[in-house]
């Protein structure tokens, strides 16, 4: 029997270690230096990872619960997400940032003061 590199007349690609999932993968999109962390359409809304202009929704969510669950995310989100939902600005993403990021995304808190 053909392998399947056979059939298509390649080598098949050595298979990932890490995946993110069907319905979240992981962006390579790499965000400007420093891309600010208020949404450039709104000031007074967290922009969006990779796109200073878009501003926060389900998808920024979805890559807080991974990056704080360690599941894999590229450099370029870590960093962006480690600095701009550091609610209390006290150098780490932990658990209350987190959950203020949560209460931000229902409406219940703005920006954190030292973004506003």
């Amino acid at each position: 029997m053909a392998s399947l590199g056979e059939i298509a007349g390649t080598t098949p690609p050595i298979p990932c270690a890490v995946s993110a999932g069907p319905y979240w993968p992981i962006r390579d999109t790499q965000p400007p230096a420093q891309q600010s962390c208020v949404c450039g359409s709104d000031p007074i809304k967290y922009s969006t990872f990779g796109d200073p202009t878009a501003c926060f929704a389900a998808n920024d969510m979805t890559n807080l619960e991974q990056l704080f669950g360690l599941v894999a995310v590229t450099d370029a989100m870590r960093e962006f997400y480690t600095r701009c939902s550091d609610y209390d600005n006290n150098g780490a993403f932990q658990a209350n940032d987190l959950t203020n990021m949560k209460r931000y995304y229902a409406n219940l808190l703005g920006i954190a003061p030292h973004f506003g």
